[in-house]
This record gives structure tokens, C-alpha cells and sequence, in this order.
């Protein structure tokens, strides 16, 4: 999260473009994860009016994607 708002404000040109999430396999965990922190950095910006910037969050893409150790572990995978 910190390294996406120092990203953002480092390059001030790119602030306001639409911003997307993509990853696969064990980021089925941390892309989700990442969105939500950035959704709540935004909620309280607008709550706060304190913060110089809100990340444009427009989604995010999972491809292959570990959800959850109980269901994806060995069992579930082919030989």
C-alpha cells in the first residue's frame, strides 16, 4: 500500500489514470488484500478530507488464483 501512494505521488502524472490490479497463483491472496487497504485509504480520505491523494482503483484481475490454504492445497491438484 505505502509503495503504491509514494508511487503515485512521485510520478504526479500518472495520479488520476485508472488504476488495475493483476497477478495469479498466490496473488489470488495479495491483489484482493492490496485492493481492500486501498479501498479503505480512500474511504477515509473522503471521510478525513486529509489526503493529498486517492488511488483511481478501478479493479482487479486474478488469474489461477490461491484463495484459501483449506480448499487450495495438494488434494486439489492433478498428478
Amino acid at each position: 500500500m505505502e509503495a503504491v501512494i509514494k508511487i503515485l505521488r512521485k510520478f504526479e502524472e500518472i495520479m488520476n489514470n485508472d488504476l488495475y490490479f493483476a497477478g495469479e497463483e498466490y496473488a489470488g491472496i495479495l491483489v484482493p488484500m492490496l485492493a481492500n487497504k486501498i479501498e479503505e485509504w480512500n474511504f477515509n480520505c473522503t471521510i478525513t478530507k486529509k489526503c493529498d491523494i486517492e488511488p483511481n482503483l478501478k479493479g482487479i484481475i486474478v488469474g489461477n488464483g490461491l484463495t484459501d490454504f483449506k480448499y487450495d492445497n495438494f488434494d486439489s491438484l492433478f498428478d
